[in-house]
C-alpha cells in the first residue's frame, strides 16, 4: 500500500466533500433523482439538461463569489426564475 501524508489524506478528503456536496444539490435541487421514464431517449434528455444546468450553476457560483461568498443553488434558481418571469412580462 502506498504511504501518503496528512496533507494529501486531507486534499483528498476535501475534493471528495466538494464532489458529494455537487451530486447531493444535484439531486434534491435541480431533480435529478426526480424522473421517470419508459425509454431511453427520456432518461438522455432528462440527464443532458441537468448536466447542463449543473454546469451552469458550476459557473455562476465563482463569478458571483465576490459579491455573494454564500451564494447557493437554490438562490441561483430563485434568480434565474425571478429574472424569466420579468422578461415574458415586457414582452406582453
Amino acid at each position: 500500500m502506498v504511504s501518503r501524508g496528512h496533507y494529501t489524506v486531507a486534499y483528498m478528503q476535501a475534493q471528495r466533500f466538494f464532489v458529494e456536496h455537487h451530486i447531493k444539490e444535484a439531486k434534491q435541487i435541480l431533480g435529478l433523482d426526480q424522473f421517470q421514464t419508459r425509454k431511453w431517449i427520456a432518461l438522455h434528455h432528462k440527464l443532458a439538461i441537468s448536466i447542463l444546468v449543473s454546469s451552469f450553476i458550476l459557473k455562476e457560483k465563482p463569478r458571483c463569489f465576490e459579491d455573494l461568498p454564500l451564494l447557493s443553488v437554490r438562490d441561483i434558481e430563485n434568480c434565474t426564475t425571478l429574472q424569466l418571469l420579468k422578461s415574458c412580462q415586457t414582452i406582453k
